[in-house]
This record gives C-alpha cells, sequence and structure tokens, in this order.
C-alpha cells in the first residue's frame, strides 16, 4: 500500500473499500488491488487507484483556520473480464463495466466520508477505453474520476481536521 502519509492513507482506505465489496447489495464480488498491475494473477472485476494531482483551496489572503483545505483528484481503473469469448466482446464487456461503476457509486455513496478519512468523496465522471493488447477476454476498461476533499494540518500535516 501506500504508506504512512495523509494522502497515501486515503489511497489505502479507498482500496479498502473496493476489497471489502463481496456481498449483497453490490453487482460483483470484488478483486485484490495490489493484484491489479500483475493481471495474470488478478481476480475480476479489479481495481487501480492512482492519485491524479492535488490543489490547496485555501484563499490567497491568508491561512485557514491551522489546516490546508485541499482537493486531489483520484482515478480509479477498472478491469472486468468476460467469462467466454464473443462475437462483439466489447459490447459485452461494457455492460460489466456498467455494474462495476454501479458498485462504486453505491460503495463510495454509503462511504462518502472514507470511514472519516476526509471531508467527501465524490463522483466525478468516467470513460470506457479500449484495450490494445487484443485480448478477447479483456477488450477494454474503465477510468473513474473523484474528487477527495480534506482538511490538513499545518502544523503535523498526517493529521487530518474535521
Amino acid at each position: 500500500m501506500s504508506g504512512d502519509s495523509f494522502l497515501g492513507n486515503i489511497e489505502d482506505n479507498i482500496e479498502s473499500l473496493i476489497e471489502s465489496m463481496n456481498a449483497e447489495p453490490y453487482n460483483f464480488v470484488w478483486g485484490d488491488c495490489s493484484l491489479y498491475y500483475d493481471m495474470a494473477k488478478a481476480s475480476y472485476p479489479c481495481a487501480g487507484v492512482t492519485m491524479e494531482g492535488e490543489e490547496n483551496l485555501d484563499e490567497p489572503d491568508g491561512a485557514w483556520g491551522g489546516a490546508y483545505f485541499n482537493q486531489a483528484t483520484f482515478r480509479i481503473d477498472v478491469r472486468c473480464r468476460l467469462d467466454a469469448e464473443y462475437e462483439n466482446p466489447r459490447e459485452h464487456i461494457t455492460g460489466l463495466l456498467y455494474k462495476a461503476l454501479d458498485d462504486l457509486k453505491r460503495l463510495f455513496g454509503i462511504n462518502w466520508s472514507l470511514q472519516g478519512n476526509c471531508n467527501s468523496f465524490m463522483y466525478r465522471g468516467c470513460e470506457i477505453v479500449d484495450e490494445t493488447a487484443n485480448d478477447v477476454f479483456i477488450p477494454a476498461r474503465m477510468v473513474t474520476r473523484w474528487i477527495c476533499r480534506y482538511e490538513q494540518s499545518r502544523i503535523d500535516p498526517i493529521q487530518d481536521i474535521q
């Protein structure tokens, strides 16, 4: 996982929540996020979490209550795997990716503060990206983006302030 840092702890919590989806009301039992980078070992659906960027939302005129008020964009890449060969694999994988997106929206709709690790974690959008490896079982993936807003101590940046 990401280590003992403020953003690393948030990323770890996102991964932990995704890995917790294993029964109703979710469509799928999700795989281990750490296996995402070794696709041969992954169980599907699986997700990879990446922080794309952080920005400070403080007013330029001065400090805000002893804390930084920040916003980070997290990307969650989702891969599903078809269980058979289809004439149009892209069409079939799209249906699975939409169900996976429904799972993520439900998960973070319930856990909008990442179990108290941030002020809010909000869905921003997605896109389906065709894979170029010509794998008929994984012809596309979904890239989702989420905005995480949080307050971080100016004195001890590992601490959140809520």
